[in-house]
């Protein structure tokens, strides 16, 4: 009697097990949604604590799980475009089943990034700014110049001179005045530059091999000869220089005037 009573129960718990692994065969499709507008939200990631799986969403908002056990799960949703959510949910068996989100007002949609590129310089440079070119007011460019480290001069006369870059001058120095190419008096000795000091609001000496980016004929350096900005405001303005020699018994005059409406 007692080995058939025995045998009854071991039949019964077999049934039971064979039901609960016949019934974990559910497939649930879960979709997650905006509260506030019902738009699908994707990568969304889900965590179902009773079970321990992880799935996350699509595009279309929809994550899949197969061989699911009825019951009543504890869901954690995390998406970096919402807030941190737990929610319970029922499954009774396959089909849809929908979730609804808070978005979150702390995400940042947009993130601009700026940067500032660094020109590096290749080649040496000095520069005569305002108010060396106003100590200096009366010589010649090439005079000027000769306080710049490794220019010289080449002088032929009290009034024609040259400058001179690492033993380099006339067509082997490229002078650009105002962005144009200065090319005229570049021929020989006897020639000086022609290019009017009182002009210039700044002058710049560039010196080295990477000059060459100005032209093929920059293998000595480059001469920037830069006119005084555009004047800001509205109205007139101007400037008069004048300059005397005892030695020559010669002076030099320049007037500049300028108008914005």
């Amino acid at each position: 009697m007692l080995r058939y009573c025995f045998a009854a129960m071991l039949a019964v718990f077999s049934c039971t097990c064979a039901w609960a692994q016949d019934s974990c065969t559910l497939s649930v499709n879960i979709l997650v949604t905006e509260a506030h507008n019902g738009a699908p939200v994707p990568d969304v990631l889900l965590y179902l604590t009773e079970s321990k799986m992880h799935v996350q969403t699509d595009e279309n908002g929809i994550a899949n799980l197969e061989h699911i056990c009825p019951g009543r799960y504890t869901i954690h949703l995390h998406s970096y475009e919402t807030e941190d959510t737990t929610l319970p949910l029922t499954i009774g068996k396959s089909g849809l089943y929908r979730l609804q989100l808070q978005h979150s007002d702390k995400v940042l949609h947009q993130i601009i990034v700026k940067s500032r590129k660094e020109h590096t310089l290749l080649q040496s440079q000095d520069q005569l700014d305002h108010n060396a070119l106003q100590q200096n007011a009366g010589k010649t460019i090439s005079e000027m110049l000769k306080n710049v480290n490794g220019v010289t001069t080449l002088n032929n006369g009290a009034t024609i001179s040259k400058p001179v870059i690492h033993g380099l001058h006339s067509n082997r120095i490229l002078m650009l005045n105002n962005g144009i190419r200065q090319e005229d008096q570049q021929w020989g000795s006897e020639h000086a530059p022609n290019i009017d000091p009182f002009v210039a609001g700044k002058i710049t000496v560039l010196k080295g091999a990477a000059g060459v980016r100005y032209g093929t004929d920059a293998i000595g350096g480059v001469l920037l000869a830069e006119p005084e900005p555009i004047r800001p405001d509205a109205g007139w303005g101007g400037e008069l220089n004048l300059a005397g020699f005892s030695n020559t018994r010669m002076g030099v005059a320049s007037v500049m005037a300028e108008h914005r409406s």
